[in-house]
């Protein structure tokens, strides 16, 4: 997603207009910040555990890189999971549930999940 001069305030609202016809006054003077970190453990040889249980996430939006620990997978709205196979140097990006919202269910919020197996342990700043 992208839009005219995002660098300036003027841009911004410009935009925020088109994606929220009722303008809130004081949508650029509000701002949040949340950080968690987790660590899934590894489970052990020939095993298999929920690292994370299904979810979605609260933020506007979400910066993932694996680190060369799999275990990443993603529900598609029909309802199926797939993994999510990334190159080392790879992130994903994904919208977030303020995201969702502030877009007007315009952009999705994908419920999204940690599946692990191996002998590594897999490490989360969210």
């Amino acid at each position: 997603m992208g839009f005219d001069y995002s660098n300036t305030l003027d841009g911004v609202r410009s935009f925020t207009d088109v994606m929220w016809p009722h303008e809130n006054e004081a949508f650029g003077n509000m701002e949040t910040y949340l950080r968690r970190g987790m660590r899934y453990r590894r489970p052990g040889k020939n095993k298999t555990n929920m690292g994370f249980v299904a979810h979605t996430d609260k933020d506007f939006i979400i910066v993932l890189h694996e680190n060369q620990v799999d275990g990443l997978e993603i529900k598609e709205r029909d309802g199926e999971w797939f993994t999510v196979e990334l190159l080392p140097t790879s992130y994903i990006v994904m919208s977030g549930d303020a995201a969702m919202a502030w877009s007007n269910e315009r952009l999705h919020s994908p419920y999204h999940r940690v599946t692990m197996n191996g002998n590594a342990s897999r490490y989360s700043i969210a």
